[in-house]
């Protein structure tokens, strides 16, 4: 169990909280992610089931800075978000996206047959694909970039969307990574790229569907 403190938000004063972290379910250039039971009682009772984003190499407050004004942001231009997102001394603390496992959650960054979920086989994932229509998914989430486009935002090359499938045949894109995010002019040039990562997002998750059948 760890102890650690969530920065004052709203006013608030600093909370401690008590973690004990479960299994990786992700990382990145500069972070890992863990399942994380959460509790602001060190006999662990009333607790939440979150991931924590723990920044292992790079300037770690700049990263939780940025992010967490980048989470705000986002928010206010009506992309979907993490609902909690916490700043804790070395990293975030966030909504778990699979939700104890209960949730498929890929990343556009994973174009191999990897589900950070040990409850669904490979079949699961592709039953979970097949009740997938990837091209209605794109003509839905063209909107999600028209928002990001009129906001000024253009998405790194990390990309900071993960699709979440729930029981299987229903599905939403949040935005969770922002490391690489950052807001700029509006520009054509920026707007062609951010449709670029779209089609590589997509791209991806094609492959992925290739790959599960095998």
């Amino acid at each position: 169990m760890v102890e650690c403190t969530l920065a004052s938000k709203y006013g608030e004063l600093p909370t401690p909280v008590y973690l004990k972290y479960g299994e990786n379910i992700g990382s990145g250039g500069f972070s890992v992610v863990y399942r994380t039971i959460a509790s602001t009682r060190q006999e662990m009772s009333h607790t939440a089931s979150l991931a924590h984003k723990l920044y292992k190499w790079g300037s770690v407050e700049k990263y939780i800075k940025h992010s967490q004004e980048m989470h705000t942001y986002f928010k206010e231009c009506g992309l979907q978000v993490p609902p909690t997102y916490r700043e804790t001394p070395d990293g975030l603390l966030m909504t778990d996206l699979t939700e104890k496992g209960k949730q498929l959650v890929l990343s556009i960054n994973d174009s191999s047959t990897k589900v950070n979920n040990l409850k669904y086989s490979k079949q699961d994932l592709l039953e979970a694909f097949r009740n997938l229509n990837l091209f209605q998914l794109r003509r839905e989430y063209l909107s999600d970039f028209s928002k990001a486009n009129d906001a000024g935002i253009l998405f790194g090359s990390a990309g900071c969307w993960f699709l979440v499938l729930s029981e299987l045949n229903e599905y939403r894109l949040v935005h969770a990574d922002f490391d690489e995010v950052t807001v700029t002019k509006r520009n054509k040039d920026k707007e062609a790229l951010n449709e670029e990562w779209l089609q590589q997002f997509m791209y991806r998750l094609l492959l992925m569907q290739e790959t599960v059948k095998l």
